[in-house]
């Protein structure tokens, strides 16, 4: 474990210690607002928003504008379903409930894929200092996915997890190819807590409720 931290350190050497500092904040602040959401807590919201604040200013330092929007997206769409979230009904039951992902919506989420597909292409096209390879290709791609994946979450829709592990499978070798390891480490842990909670929400599904996927 000892060598572990050792390999882990030594690749932030010429690293500033405030940002090795705000990484591991966002990086805690980030696995707890998943794991808040696993359990359908408000915490949720906050914690992302804190968390993506952060990586906003993170990710532009290393040029990742398209994680680097997403983070954006994130922070105003945490907003978003944190309203949706506390909204209760005439019973005081919160109106939001866990549901699968009808026709329209996966319609929607693929409208929204597209355009994030455009317009974080255009975002790299912009940048002069900056040639389209692998690691732009896997941040356009994964920043994609994951407007498609808030947009359901903010809704209470389960398919958001099955979105973002494959989100965040993809975007572990970007992360590690720009030596953020602790934040290669995060998005490994996401990627399994994601899974449990995919397994977690099928009991929230009402019983009677048709899966499209189906």
């Amino acid at each position: 474990m000892n060598s572990l931290f050792a390999i882990l350190f030594s690749q932030y050497q010429n690293t500033p210690t405030y940002l090795v500092t705000l990484e591991l904040t966002a990086v805690v602040f980030g696995l707890l607002s998943v794991i808040f959401a696993k359990k359908q807590n408000i915490l949720v919201f906050p914690c992302g928003i804190i968390s993506t604040i952060i990586f906003v200013y993170i990710l532009a330092v290393h040029s990742l504008w398209g994680n680097m929007l997403i983070n954006a997206y994130y922070t105003i769409m945490s907003i978003y379903g944190w309203v949706l979230w506390t909204r209760k009904d005439a019973k005081n039951e919160p109106i939001i409930q866990v549901t699968h992902a009808t026709k329209k919506e996966w319609l929607l989420a693929g409208i929204v894929f597209i355009f994030a597909i455009i317009f974080v292409t255009l975002i790299y096209g912009l940048q002069s200092d900056i040639s389209l390879n692998l690691v732009s290709f896997l941040d356009i791609v994964t920043t994609s996915i994951c407007f498609s994946a808030m947009l359901f979450m903010a809704k209470k829709i389960i398919e958001h997890w099955l979105l973002w592990i494959v989100a965040d499978t993809l975007v572990l070798p970007m992360y590690f190819y720009e030596s953020l390891y602790f934040t290669t480490l995060q998005y490994a842990i996401l990627t399994f807590i994601a899974y449990r909670a995919y397994i977690e929400w099928k009991d929230y599904l009402p019983q009677n409720q048709f899966n499209p996927l189906r």
